[in-house]
């Protein structure tokens, strides 16, 4: 978790020669000091309202004109201004300090109220601490209300008037808060919140609720539809035979569509079987007719060779005739058109030689032909038969599987159906069984309230121990008269000095063992590490006054060196703690070199005369 520490208060004004009212603090020990009427309670109540609070400071006459405020909190090692103005409830944040800001700064709105739902300064603070989502403890009926910043912001800032009064530190607001702060004070020291409590309910309320809970069931129950002749273990039994009904017809589908998926992968196998057979035919049928028209050119081929065979036998009988080429007669041929027998024998060889070669080749084409008929005639006979069987397949799948798989389907959707309403109707058994067991409790409370073990609010004698120690101890480097032992006192929430209760010390003891308390709780919960900010500001503590204001009653006012040892052992605090002290009376000269001293002087030519700066004057 983080601690913070105040590093810087802002009080501005859009008047242009107000100049701004600034206090610089440091970690540790800082005093302001200074007569009435300097701004000290000025400085307190602006940080009680940027804090947070719902009070805006008051207004004295040198403070006309000023609306806005800032001030830079340093959590961690991250700084973090706020703004808020005295006429405006909401606030902005900017991840800066107050000297970075800029008008491209970015900042987040916050809402100043704790109880506002949207975004709040107090929700942001705890964030920082590590303190959201802690509950305390409101009344004695257990009753929680969540942990704010304004709750415990009263630990931190510490007026004149609340730390000279004669009750518990821990008591700082109205008589019907007091359980809060003692849950607050408990929770503090032991780190447990009240998140988990039990809530106890008032008779009345509980009564009425008994009541209306009772009114309630029994409309609910008379509303519920439930067969009268029917019991639950007959409902759950039905409810088992048809769940194993659907297990076995859910198997039946399962099968029915694997088998529908083996028929339609065969018969898809079947009609691409006759597709690649159809084109096989196509193909085979294309070739066959070429090989028919090659061989009739064979024959052609051969007839015509047997044309010119026949030819030649006739020129070799042709002397006595007319000559076929010119018709002269045999005596009268022509050298040129005559042919010899030999060049007739040529050509007849010839021819033959040719005839030779056809026929040879029209036997391998009619082999040829009579295998591609045979293909022709396997391919026709496989495509009929795989459209056959597509054609069965088709069948079995379209008349007797698909009708089967709607049947179980129908079947199923049925038993779902059935089943389901006997689901409800169970459930709706088991609700009644339900509301009649809630009925007989609420009969119960509404007889007999149930006892919720008391919840302790205030901090125990046990639990305060170590914290009294460090009292003690700050009280006897304080040079506290007279200290004897400090104990707790579980009934008043508050410490008691020798045998005296606190609250009966004089106004002046009061107030500085108020100091010691708050101060010592601070560095109790940093040594060990339990939930605190880390900062006190304190308006007062040793209630003393200049001049005429210091005659007070003997057993009012503190010695002086209770003053000295005050001012000196804070000059001294452990580390991640900040004191802020306002006072009249000056600390010892000695020691303001140790720690950060703000003197106001009332008067503009000796110092700084206050925290608003005195005007400019006029020429």
């Amino acid at each position: 978790m983080n601690r913070l520490t105040l590093k810087k208060l802002v009080f501005t004004s859009d008047i242009p020669e107000k100049k701004p009212a600034v206090v610089d603090f440091r970690p540790g020990f800082n005093v302001i000091s200074g007569p009435s009427d300097t701004g000290k309670t000025l400085i307190f109540e602006c940080l009680n309202y940027i804090l947070g609070g719902t009070n805006p400071p008051k207004d004295p006459p040198e403070a006309k004109g000023y609306t806005n405020l800032f001030l830079t909190v340093t959590a961690g090692d991250v700084d973090f201004t706020l703004e808020r103005s005295v006429l405006s409830h909401d606030m902005k944040v900017y991840k800066a300090d107050f000297e970075s800001i800029t008008a491209e700064t970015e900042s987040t709105v916050l809402y100043g109220s704790a109880n506002a739902k949207k975004e709040n300064i107090s929700h942001f603070l705890l964030d920082l601490v590590g303190l959201t989502e802690k509950r305390l403890k409101r009344n004695d009926h257990n009753e929680t209300v969540s942990l704010t910043f304004n709750i415990l912001r009263n630990l931190l800032l510490v007026n004149e008037i609340k730390i000279q009064e004669n009750v518990s530190p821990i008591y700082t607001g109205p008589y019907t808060d007091k359980t809060q702060e003692k849950a607050l004070f408990r929770f503090m020291l032991t780190g447990i919140d009240y998140s988990g409590i039990i809530v106890q309910q008032r008779p009345e309320i509980r009564k009425a609720d008994a009541t209306a809970r009772i009114n309630l069931l029994q409309q609910l129950i008379g509303g519920m539809d439930v067969k009268k002749d029917t019991t639950k273990e007959e409902l759950e039994d039905q409810l088992e035979k048809l769940s194993l009904t659907i297990e076995g017809d859910t198997n039946k589908i399962f099968q029915n569509q694997k088998d529908m998926e083996d028929l339609r992968e065969e018969r898809k196998a079947a009609y691409d079987t006759a597709i690649g057979a159809e084109s096989k035919i196509d193909q085979l049928t294309e070739i066959l007719s070429r090989f028919t028209l090659l061989a009739q050119h064979y024959q052609t081929d051969l007839d015509r060779l047997d044309a010119i065979i026949e030819t030649g036998n006739g020129l070799s009988l042709s002397n006595d005739v007319n000559c076929p080429v010119c018709g002269s007669e045999p005596a009268h041929h022509q050298p040129e058109c005559v042919i010899s027998e030999k060049e007739i024998s040529e050509i007849k060889a010839s021819c033959e030689r040719e005839k030779k070669k056809i026929n040879s080749q029209k036997n391998d084409l009619a082999k040829t032909i009579t295998q591609v008929s045979s293909e022709l005639n396997d391919f026709t006979k496989l495509k009929e038969l795989n459209e056959k069987e597509y054609k069965r397949i088709d069948s079995v799948v379209g008349k007797q599987l698909e009708p089967q798989l709607s049947v179980l389907r129908n079947n199923l959707r049925q038993l779902f159906e059935t089943k389901k309403n006997v689901e409800i109707m169970i459930g709706t058994m088991e609700q009644i069984k339900v509301m009649e067991d809630l009925k007989v409790t609420a009969e119960k409370d509404l007889k007999n309230p149930p006892k919720t073990a008391p919840v302790l609010t205030g901090l125990q004698a046990a639990e305060a121990g170590e914290l009294m120690k460090i009292i003690e101890k700050t009280l006897t480097d304080w040079s506290y008269p007279n200290l004897g032992r400090v104990a707790f006192s579980e009934v008043n929430q508050d410490i008691i000095i020798g045998d005296k209760n606190r609250a009966e010390q004089g106004k002046g003891y009061r107030a500085i063992t108020h100091a010691a308390f708050i101060i010592s709780l601070m560095e109790f919960c940093v040594s060990k590490k339990m939930p605190h900010p880390g900062f006190v500001v304190l308006d007062s503590p040793l209630v003393t006054y200049r001049g005429a204001d210091k005659n007070v009653a003997k057993d009012e006012a503190i010695t002086d060196d209770m003053k000295e040892k005050f001012y000196a052992k804070l000059c001294d605090l452990p580390q991640g703690m900040q004191v802020i002290v306002l006072e009249n009376d000056d600390p010892p000269a000695a020691v303001t070199s140790k720690m950060n001293y703000i003197p106001f002087t009332k008067d503009t030519a000796l110092g700084r005369a206050g925290f608003i700066p005195a005007p400019e004057p006029i020429a």
